[in-house]
């Protein structure tokens, strides 16, 4: 998910200086950019509750609403943990369906200040949140799920070949395999069915979801404090990235 996420949909967005998300397993910022941005994202909240979860997201775009540009590099890489349970991801993928819909829909607001492709990428996205779990709905109750899971596991398939080709000189440990793709062809309409409606209901959650008290990766002493929204979700390579004036 994190290689398509980064070489495909970034990549896209990358080409006009306007990364919408700067992942926060591996970013930087210029330091004059977080004071401007300081009290905005210090008044974080829906209906009163603090928000903790998606920070990376809501920087993000604050940055791009300021007129800043985003950008980022598959150059970079870095190690983070993944949920190593079913709990665990589900618990991860709930916060992520909070902070794709509390983000995208309010980005709504200055979308159309984007380049028109990098804007039309974007509502797109969105309209493929909101609607993908309907159609997942609808065809359960009409008796179409087999064919629609079958459809998925031919295109996880497919992506996982992809993959496999594009990553085919990694060393094995920093690669999993094509195979690998295939559960999510289950997990994708599950999740999406599920969570995305109760993400919708549970928007003001002050909740991390998954971040009790996090184990140290081997030969790192363990954070103090829960690290940015997606930096203990994946292994896989990332970006680094930095918002640099569009003067």
């Amino acid at each position: 998910k994190f290689y398509f996420a980064q070489e495909w949909l970034k990549d896209l967005e990358r080409s006009f200086r306007s990364v919408l998300c700067l992942s926060g397993c591996l970013t930087a910022y210029r330091r004059h950019v977080l004071l401007e941005l300081d009290p905005i994202l210090e008044a974080r909240n829906i209906a009163g509750v603090p928000i903790k979860y998606g920070e990376d997201r809501f920087l993000t775009r604050q940055i791009v609403k300021a007129g800043y540009e985003t950008v980022y590099t598959t150059e970079a890489w870095c190690q983070t943990a993944a949920p190593a349970t079913l709990a665990g991801y589900f618990s991860q993928q709930l916060r992520w369906r909070r902070s794709n819909l509390v983000d995208m829909i309010c980005g709504l607001s200055h979308a159309w200040r984007l380049h028109p492709v990098v804007g039309v990428h974007y509502v797109s996205q969105l309209a493929l949140l909101l609607s993908y779990p309907v159609i997942i709905v609808h065809n359960v109750l009409n008796g179409q799920f087999w064919g629609v899971l079958l459809l998925h596991m031919l295109i996880m398939g497919a992506m996982g070949i992809i993959y496999r080709i594009h990553k085919r000189d990694l060393p094995p440990e920093m690669r999993v395999s094509a195979l690998s793709f295939l559960p999510m062809g289950l997990l994708m309409p599950v999740t999406y069915a599920l969570f995305t409606p109760l993400a919708l209901f549970t928007l003001d959650s002050g909740s991390w979801e998954t971040r009790g008290k996090p184990s140290a990766a081997p030969g790192v002493p363990p954070a103090n404090a829960p690290p940015p929204d997606g930096t203990a979700d994946t292994m896989a390579p990332t970006q680094a990235a930095g918002g640099s004036s569009t003067s």
